[in-house]
Formats: structure tokens, C-alpha cells, sequence
């Protein structure tokens, strides 16, 4: 766990990205975090960063959402994305009811290991 850092999510790792979602895809539909964390495709791919990064800087936001940051957590050792964490900026009265600041996802391959 030493060699695991946080990437604010760019174009830089988009590749590894598509490697988590490809094994993820099925538990984040099942546990509906697609809101959260893109379900991107060799075809969405670009398009979903940007939307990240927009997200991010609060620009081009769906109605009741809040800019927000999406962090991935890389494992340098193995070299691969094992989880995404996303941070809201501010909080809305809906988020203060049910979602709040921060929502975290690490893939079923990595779980029950004190991530």
C-alpha cells in the first residue's frame, strides 16, 4: 500500500482508466455508481475525460449537481487504477440528506485489503 498515490483524473491515465471500468463495469451498474464514475468505452473515452476535468472545474454541470473532484487511486507498484474517489466541493440539501462530500469505489479484485 506504500506505492499508492491519488490522480486527479486526466488523459494521462485513460488507458488504465479503461482497464478498471473493464472490470468493473458490471458492479458499478449492479451498485449504481455510474454517476459518479464514468462507464467509459474506447468510443466515450475522450468525451468522458473532458467531462471529468469540466466536473471538476464546475463547468458544463447537470442541473442539482455540484463541481466535483474525481481522484484515481493508483497503485504504482502494479501499476493499475484500483479505485475512484469523488469529492464535492460544496454540499445541496439533497447531497446533505443522502450522498454528502465524498463517495469511494475499489474494485472487487481489491477489496478486503485495507484500501
Amino acid at each position: 500500500m506504500d506505492k499508492l498515490k491519488f490522480i486527479l483524473s486526466n488523459d494521462d491515465y485513460k488507458v488504465k482508466y479503461l482497464y478498471f471500468i473493464e472490470e468493473c463495469r458490471e458492479d458499478i451498474e449492479k451498485n449504481r455508481f455510474e454517476s459518479c464514475f464514468p462507464l467509459s468505452t474506447k468510443d466515450t473515452i475522450d468525451s468522458d475525460m473532458t467531462t471529468l476535468m469540466n466536473r471538476h472545474k464546475g463547468i458544463n454541470l447537470l442541473d442539482g449537481w455540484v463541481p466535483d473532484s474525481v481522484l484515481w487511486m493508483f497503485d504504482e507498484f502494479n501499476n493499475q487504477i484500483i479505485g475512484s474517489v469523488s469529492i464535492c466541493h460544496r454540499l445541496t440539501d439533497n447531497l446533505k440528506f443522502r450522498g454528502g462530500h465524498i463517495a469511494y469505489y475499489i474494485k472487487p479484485s481489491q477489496r478486503n485489503k485495507g484500501y
